[in-house]
């Protein structure tokens, strides 16, 4: 694993243990409203520890690649996707997941009752997927990219992001959605592309279960609504332009010459490793 994405990884591992040890006091009277901000202080201390250790600029993790309205909506699509796959093929495993969906549920009900609708979504909504985005994807993704193919790449940074949720099925479901924010990444070429998946899953997420209540949130989705997950990220993937461009297929060459066919099948977005 190239020098700055284990570095990375290290690093986040010690600072989320620390910050999660000196927050314990206010986890016991607070829950979700004081860890949140634990962990994702220590994702994001990791990452810009790495960017200063090695004197890399922001950039270097969220490249300045905008977020345009198609990558928006098709990112948005992912996110809504990614969730509802999750939630449908992930039925059987509820079984042994038993009370500890309806003990979240309750928790994120606490966590609302304890900061309100909105700062919960910024919370959850928001800030998780940023400092999760910007150590994963930002850093350790792009480090991998340095060195290895963009699967191996791929598959080892969403590996990583899936070990961090520790429980089994969040394991699994976070799996999937960083395989998805890492090819949304990928694809456009922008940081923000991974950050409006990983935001629009989280959302929607937390939406359900204030909606739903603590029985219904706990319990696996119908197979019908997989299906239009799968219809999600299909539609989502082919909507997502490559580099953050308007067009659906790969940038031409500059000067407006034109490539064959077989060029333009031949060819893969690519992604800068930006310096890590």
């Amino acid at each position: 694993m190239p020098r700055h994405a284990l570095e990375a990884f290290g690093v986040s591992l010690v600072l989320v243990f620390l910050c999660s040890v000196l927050a314990a006091p206010l986890v016991a009277d607070y829950g979700l409203a004081a860890r949140i901000p634990a962990v994702q202080l220590g994702l994001a201390g990791a990452a810009f520890y790495v960017l200063r250790r090695h004197r890399l600029p922001l950039a270097a993790a969220v490249p300045r690649i905008g977020l345009g309205p198609r990558v928006l909506l098709a990112s948005l699509l992912l996110g809504l996707g990614a969730l509802l796959v999750s939630g449908a093929t992930s039925a059987r495993l509820y079984d042994f997941r038993g009370g500890h969906a309806r003990q979240l549920s309750e928790q994120t009900e606490l966590l609302v009752a304890q900061v309100g609708a909105v700062a919960a979504v910024a919370l959850y909504g928001l800030l998780v997927p940023l400092s999760e985005e910007l150590l994963f994807r930002g850093v350790v993704l792009r480090g991998l990219l340095g060195r290895w193919p963009p699967a191996a790449a791929i598959a080892v940074s969403t590996l990583a992001f899936a070990v961090y949720h520790v429980h089994p099925v969040h394991i699994l479901i976070a799996f999937l959605l960083g395989l998805v924010c890492a090819y949304a990444v990928i694809r456009s070429g922008s940081f923000w592309a991974g950050a409006a998946v990983h935001a629009s899953n989280n959302s929607a997420a937390l939406i359900a279960a204030l909606t739903l209540g603590g029985d219904r949130a706990a319990g696996p989705l119908a197979p019908g609504w997989g299906a239009l997950g799968l219809l999600f990220l299909l539609f989502g993937a082919r909507l997502l332009p490559y580099g953050g461009s308007g067009s659906s297929g790969p940038p031409g060459p500059p000067g407006g010459s034109t490539t064959s066919p077989k060029a333009v099948r031949s060819a893969r977005p690519q992604i800068s490793p930006g310096g890590l």
